[in-house]
């Protein structure tokens, strides 16, 4: 059924399945998009500043060891404090989830407060190292969408091979309802991050 399977794969796939009602389904999905987008957002802008991405782990990686190689440790230094954070961050929620009667959303005000802080700190010195702190802070966002939601909304990749996965499914026979909702699961998570991203262009375009 699914109104009861989540969002990781379909029951035939043999996930653990979500046990949620519809509208419940719904208010995680419409959450988890506003995190893609917000991801999205981030990751342009970060990059289009200073070469990073506030979300998007794998390209991190990629440009430290691009940076090892080409002999600019103070470079590859960044891009590996940018893991780091984000990493911590990661742990930071896991730590609280662990500890009862204190809820994970409980940090929403601070998450808050580092975001403008890092702006400010942008805005005011010519130093990339603040965004250190937006790494640590999209950790805990998305660790605690995964968690919360069973989807991943930091990174496309995952979502564009289940649709392909679940379009060669389609091709040979219909698709079951928890495999329908997955595809659409996908597909809006897919183009929330790339309204994000465009969105970012947009808004650093204007500004400049």
């Amino acid at each position: 059924d699914a109104a009861a399977v989540g969002w990781g794969g379909s029951a035939d796939a043999g996930s653990v399945p979500f046990r949620y009602s519809d509208k419940e389904l719904e208010r995680k999905l419409r959450f988890a998009n506003g995190l893609a987008f917000l991801s999205g957002v981030a990751d342009v802008a970060t990059y289009s500043t200073a070469g990073c991405y506030a979300s998007m782990m794998t390209g991190n990686t990629i440009n430290f060891m691009s940076a090892v190689a080409a002999n600019r440790l103070s470079d590859g230094l960044f891009f590996l404090a940018m893991v780091v954070n984000y990493v911590a961050g990661i742990s930071g929620f896991r730590l609280l989830s662990l500890r009862k009667g204190l809820p994970a959303a409980a940090l929403a005000p601070c998450i808050l407060v580092l975001f403008a802080a890092v702006d400010g700190l942008m805005l005011s010195t010519a130093s990339r190292w603040p965004l250190l702190l937006l790494a640590l802070c999209f950790g805990y966002i998305n660790a605690l969408s995964s968690e919360r939601t069973g989807i991943i909304t930091c990174m496309v990749t995952g979502h564009f091979q289940k649709i392909g996965d679940l379009a060669a499914n389609a091709a040979t026979g219909p698709l079951s309802a928890s495999q329908r909702r997955t595809a659409l699961t996908s597909a809006s998570i897919v183009l929330a991050f790339t309204l994000g991203v465009g969105t970012g262009s947009g808004l650093r375009r204007a500004a400049l």
